[in-house]
């Protein structure tokens, strides 16, 4: 059976769904390994296109302000030590500027927020408030990052898994290198990274499919139809569809808004519940591991 034509009747067949426990559980294992494939192509392919050529002129523009402000840490030194920063001489704070190839990389509501990369002020406490102040993509303060998300707003990150190390001005120029290398290889590390990561991610729904293979059996007690556990986690990975194809699309377009584990598990249930229906009779096609 053509993929298309097996991932429309997993979306809604139910005499299709009477037939999968007949099928071998290769029929069942292979459609949704096809159907994470598929995915994650779809989902590597948009990001590839959209993401990575807005990520690249941005690594671009952070190797070059910092390459042209190397010499902005002489004369201080920072010291990360238990989770905590210390810039000294703590007094006056550091600021990096941003370059002309960093600011061409930005969208214009950035650029009217702030004017700097980098401010490494580790006395003034956080707030919301100073953050703005300091009109600086990020600050680095004693104990965390603040930085302008991409939605433009305030995001903060704990400092306290960093391992202790210190900084000093010619580690400026090794990290714009570092960078710049990142940039050179990010077109293709990223492809690799966005397919296998999803891949990853869809074929861990396996797991969570034991439970639900447990919401489609109560289903089927319940309607009667006698199917075991084994087939029910078999039916499970054709009643996935809906909710692995919805996953997909919100990890792409709101990726701030994640599915929560519930919404998924009600998915499943409510595709089962549309195609197990009792007195339906089970349609099994001539050749159906083609």
């Amino acid at each position: 059976m053509p993929f298309p034509q097996l991932f429309r009747r997993s979306l809604y067949s139910p005499s299709f769904y009477r037939s999968i426990p007949l099928q071998s559980w290769r029929f069942s294992l292979r459609y949704y390994l096809t159907l994470t494939l598929v995915l994650s192509v779809v989902t590597t392919v948009l990001v590839s296109a959209y993401a990575i050529p807005a990520a690249q002129p941005i690594l671009r523009g952070l190797e070059s302000s910092l390459a042209e402000q190397s010499g902005v840490l002489d004369g201080h030194e920072l010291n990360i030590r238990g989770g905590r920063v210390t810039l000294v001489p703590s007094d006056p704070p550091v600021r990096f500027s941003m370059s002309d190839a960093m600011r061409r990389a930005l969208p214009e509501e950035f650029i009217q927020k702030a004017d700097s990369l980098l401010v490494i002020d580790t006395l003034q406490p956080f707030s919301e408030k100073a953050f703005w102040d300091l009109r600086s993509l990020a600050w680095l303060s004693s104990d965390q990052l603040a930085m302008m998300n991409i939605s433009g707003q305030v995001q903060t990150e704990s400092l306290a898994q960093l391992p202790d190390q210190v900084f000093r001005p010619a580690d400026v120029r090794t990290i714009a290198d570092r960078i710049g290398t990142l940039a050179d290889w990010l077109a293709p590390v990223a492809v690799f990274g966005v397919f296998l990561a999803t891949l990853i991610s869809l074929l861990g729904a396996l797991v969570y499919l034991l439970v639900g293979a447990l919401i489609i059996w109560a289903i089927a007690y319940f309607r009667h139809l006698g199917l075991s556990y084994i087939s029910a986690y078999q039916v499970s990975l054709h009643a996935a569809t809906l909710g692995l194809v919805i996953w997909t699309a919100e990890s792409l377009f709101l990726p701030e808004l994640p599915i929560p584990h519930p919404v998924f598990f009600l998915l499943l249930a409510l595709t089962a519940w549309v195609n197990l229906v009792p007195g339906i009779q089970a349609h099994i096609d001539s050749d159906p591991e083609t």
